[in-house]
Parts: structure tokens; sequence; C-alpha cells
């Protein structure tokens, strides 16, 4: 599997038509870049966070492989990150949220069959920090006390300040690019993006459907870098 995807990441993707340059866009504005960002800076983007996203799923591979698993997991994304604190406690608060909605939607389930069931204290930790800790042999990774997530704060500066400035319109316009993202779960666009037809039909059955939302997190990340970089190219 991880042959076919460095093999396949040393080539042109298959289908320009295929892209989340409109996505994109919208995202740059939302990072603070202005509400028409040129499609050649998006263009750009979408062939770099591409590659990364597919670098991720190859390392998350090679992960699941040495400890002969046929599927990707969510422990195997948190290992990949574990020497970077910030994006390991991104992803624990992404995998959080989704584990808490699911749990909800349980209890919502249950309730109305067997009316309000109790809550079992043993799973109030989350299965992703009793991984952390398993693999955390000197308190380091659970340590949460002094990280600072810069690049979020600067993020929500920004658009304090962008939203300040705008009309009921440009607002309503400004609001939706902040919602912009590549996932989207009633959709197989971001798999006919991220992977060939060959992966589709061979690997993403083994590997990347049980867990493939939890790059999302890396994807705009990503992204805002890269939007950085470009914002200072054109203000430098």
């Amino acid at each position: 599997m991880t042959e076919t995807l460095n093999a396949a990441n040393t080539n042109e993707f298959k289908s320009d038509s295929v892209n989340f340059i409109p996505e994109i866009r919208k995202m740059m504005y939302g990072f603070g870049d202005c509400s028409e960002p040129l499609v050649e800076s998006a263009k750009i983007i979408n062939s770099v966070v591409h590659r990364e996203i597919r670098n991720i799923i190859c390392e998350s591979c090679k992960i699941a492989d040495m400890r002969d698993s046929s599927i990707v997991e969510d422990k195997d994304l948190l290992f990949l990150l574990r020497h970077d604190k910030i994006q390991l406690q991104r992803l624990i608060k992404y995998l959080d949220l989704k584990e808490f909605k699911s749990s909800i939607n349980k209890v919502l389930e249950a309730e109305s069959v067997d009316g309000c069931p109790g809550i079992d204290e043993s799973k109030k930790k989350s299965s992703h920090h009793k991984f952390i800790q398993s693999i955390d042999n000197i308190g380091d990774l659970t340590d949460t006390g002094d990280i600072t997530d810069v690049v979020k704060l600067n993020r929500e500066l920004r658009a304090e300040l962008a939203s300040r400035k705008l009309n009921t319109v440009q607002y309503f316009e400004y609001t939706k690019a902040r919602s912009a993202s590549f996932a989207n779960k009633f959709s197989p666009k971001f798999i006919t993006w991220l992977a060939t037809e060959a992966e589709i039909n061979e690997a993403l059955r083994r590997y990347w459907s049980p867990h493939l939302d939890r790059v999302g997190p890396f994807q705009r990340r990503s992204l805002h870098r890269l939007d950085r970089k470009f914002l200072s190219f054109q203000t430098g």
C-alpha cells in the first residue's frame, strides 16, 4: 500500500477537474485574505495540501503496518503527531468532539427505548487520552498547561478585526467563507480528489475509509500556513 502511494506521489494528479480551488479561495478569505483571492494562489495551495495530506496518510499506513493492522486507526495518527504538541492537541480536540457527538446519539437512541440511562464513569476519559497516556513515558504529552496555539489565536483575532468592517451582506458571505471545509460527509469529492481510481478500488477499502475524515485538521492548518506566506508576499 505505501509503495502504491509513494509511486503515485511522483506523478501528476489524475484529473485537474477534481479540486478544492473554490473552497480554498473561501477558506483563504476566512483566514484573512481579500474577498477574492487569486486563483493562481489557490491552485498552488490545492496542489501542496493534496501532496501533504497524501504523505500524512502514507505515514499513517506505515504505522498501521508496523503493528500488523489492516486499517489505519485514530491512534496511528496520534502516534504520528507525538512530536508536535500543538497539532496533537488539535487532533485530540477534534476526535473528542466526534466521540462526544457519537456518544450523545447513542444516549438519545437508548433513551427512546430504555428511558434515561446512567453515565458510565469509566468512559468519561476518552480513548484518545488513554492512548496518549500509554505512550507518554515522561508526562510531556499529557502536560498541556504551557501550550499556546498561536496560529489559532492569530486567526481568531484576524476574524474579529475583519468582521468589524463588514456590512450585513458582507458578513453573511464572510460567515460562509469561515465555514468552508475540505470535508463533506455527504459528498465523495474528497476521496476522489485524494486518491486515484486504482487506490480507491484496492487501498481505500483497506486503509482509508474508517478514519479518513481525521485528516481534516491537517488540511486547514496546512492551508492557513500557506495562505500566510502568500499574504506576506503580497504585502512585502
